[in-house]
């Protein structure tokens, strides 16, 4: 077994409990890319704490490991769209939502106020507004919520967080 900092020996047990089940490890540093066999093709999962993960299937091994070393550095990087077409703002999805789904409820005329303050340049929410809505992580919306606390009360918060909850992105 190596010396070294913990990340290195959990690499190392994970390397060789993986490697009899037909698993590479590609790379490790709070991502981990598994390539499996599976069929007649090579399955890569890619985990990273904190986000759904995601998995594509390649007939070439080669190919396989090709995208999961892209993925992982895009990640590592920060540059990585899960959907690279969703070039769309937050900011713009609440908009949207306000226009086609709120005059259906029965609040209409509160939770447009409330989207219209969120967008406002005074909210701390503003920096989520005009972020594209596939960048948004669980950090920038703990920030949110910290600066958010220091304005108006928990009550206030939660249903700001109920009105961004049914926002598709």
């Amino acid at each position: 077994m190596p010396k070294g900092d913990v990340n290195q020996r959990v690499v190392h047990f994970v390397q060789c409990s993986l490697q009899p089940l037909g698993q590479v490890l590609v790379k490790w540093g709070g991502i981990l890319a598994s390539i499996t066999r599976r069929g007649n093709g090579w399955r890569v999962r890619i985990t990273r704490l904190g986000h759904e993960p995601l998995s594509k299937t390649f007939k070439a091994k080669a190919d396989a490991e090709r995208f999961a070393a892209s993925v992982e550095g895009d990640i590592a990087k920060g540059t990585y769209r899960r959907n690279p077409g969703a070039k769309v703002t937050l900011g713009e999805l609440l908009q949207r939502y306000g226009e086609e789904v709120t005059p259906h409820k029965r609040g209409a005329s509160v939770e447009r106020y409330r989207i219209a303050n969120l967008q406002t340049r005074d909210n701390p929410a503003h920096k989520l507004m005009v972020k594209f809505a596939g960048d948004i992580t669980a950090a920038d919306v703990a920030a949110w919520r910290d600066k958010r606390a220091k304005s108006c009360s928990p009550s206030t918060i939660q249903k700001e967080f109920a009105l961004l909850a049914p926002v598709q992105y």
